[in-house]
């Protein structure tokens, strides 16, 4: 439908899971797509089959945890004069708190919510020049709620939340739509084969991706601040 024709959007963690569906729906509705994730060897395979499917991507390796692959990626965004930032890459230190290493705190947070507002920061110079432009976080429920052996990720989440709420009162009046999507349990590397849920009943990847292109094709109008999507069923076993 070339829903995004013209648009150029850039997706963090675009080699897997919601990233990689965000990418491809976005490339198939006409957007070019610059996808970013530490594996190249992912990273490949979705740019490939965007461009089996006659669309146009390209792979762009970073570590979001280290601070001079955000600036080369926030460099290379600026210079393609990006239309949509979706913020998705995510990682999180799964059991007891207590028995977390200081580095899981560090990449956790480093990853989840200083690589989005950096990235953030650094690409809203552009998006005041232009238009329109849109900005979407990839949160959680986590971000809505406590979890127990979720410290650390449950904390970077409230934190995003609080992030974009704050950031759509900073900009509201600048055409930037700024908006949070809150998936429950989707289906995914992120929530471990072994643990004990009905993965049938789950979100997919897909679901997300749809929730992304209405924010980035509804009006400022219509377009909602933040947006749960959580499974009809509970896949809890």
């Amino acid at each position: 439908m070339n829903l995004l024709k013209n648009k150029k959007a850039l997706i963090t963690g675009g080699g897997r899971g919601i990233g990689r569906a965000i990418a491809l729906l976005f490339a198939q509705e006409g957007a070019e797509v610059w996808v970013t994730a530490r594996s190249e060897g992912e990273l490949n395979e979705t740019v490939r089959e965007i461009k089996s499917a006659g669309g146009c991507a390209h792979a762009l390796a970073a570590d979001l945890s280290i601070e001079k692959d955000i600036e080369k990626v926030s460099q290379e965004a600026e210079k393609n004069n990006i239309d949509i930032l979706v913020n998705n890459a995510g990682t999180g230190f799964k059991g007891a708190f207590h028995k977390s290493s200081h580095r899981d705190v560090d990449v956790t947070l480093n990853v989840n919510l200083r690589a989005p507002m950096l990235l953030t920061k650094n690409l809203l110079p552009l998006f005041f020049k232009k238009e329109s432009a849109v900005i979407i976080n990839i949160v959680s429920i986590a971000g809505k709620m406590g979890m127990a052996d979720s410290v650390t990720y449950c904390a970077s989440k409230h934190g995003m939340m609080g992030f974009t709420h704050a950031l759509f009162e900073e900009v509201r009046e600048k055409n930037i739509k700024v908006s949070a999507i809150c998936p429950g349990f989707v289906d995914t590397a992120l929530i471990p084969e072994t643990r004990k849920m009905d993965r049938s009943k789950m979100i997919r990847p897909q679901d997300i991706a749809q929730a992304a292109l209405f924010i980035a094709t509804a009006s400022r109008e219509s377009c909602p601040l933040e947006m749960t999507v959580r499974p009809q069923q509970s896949p809890r076993t």
